[in-house]
């Protein structure tokens, strides 16, 4: 798997999880309850979650770090934009507000068209928005 591939695929798996906290959030499903599980279960369940852990930090370390477009930084800031969705077409029949997670530079604020979820933000002028919180290093 190639670099590409890899931040193709953790903003795939991360779009997924957001998507599935916003339906849990619109309908109230949330699943708290711990399940009773014998030794041997629990023990094979800390097996596969260290492989898995073991699994993502392999990834990582194949992986190259994002850097801002505009002044290289690698630090960012996570920040929401908030859609409305109208009563209409909500789940609940009631006036929503959902956030979209945006990531922005740390350094001088900048948001790279690679950080904002595609398709979802097409109400607004995003690079207008930018443009104008976009604070270069003096």
């Amino acid at each position: 798997m190639n670099d590409e591939e890899i931040q193709i695929l953790a903003k795939d798996t991360a779009k997924k999880h957001i998507n599935n906290l916003a339906d849990q959030l619109k309908t109230g499903d949330f699943n708290f309850n711990p399940q009773v599980v014998d030794e041997e279960t629990k023990k094979a369940q800390d097996q596969e979650r260290k492989r898995k852990v073991e699994e993502v930090g392999d990834i990582l370390s194949k992986s190259s770090t994002f850097l801002c477009d505009m002044c290289k930084g690698c630090l960012f800031n996570l920040i929401y934009i908030v859609k409305q969705v109208p009563a209409s077409i909500s789940p609940n029949g009631k006036l929503t507000a959902v956030p979209v997670q945006v990531f922005r530079c740390g350094e001088c604020n900048y948001i790279s068209d690679d950080m904002l979820p595609n398709k979802l933000i097409t109400d607004i002028n995003i690079d207008e928005i930018v443009n104008r919180q976009y604070k270069p290093n003096q």
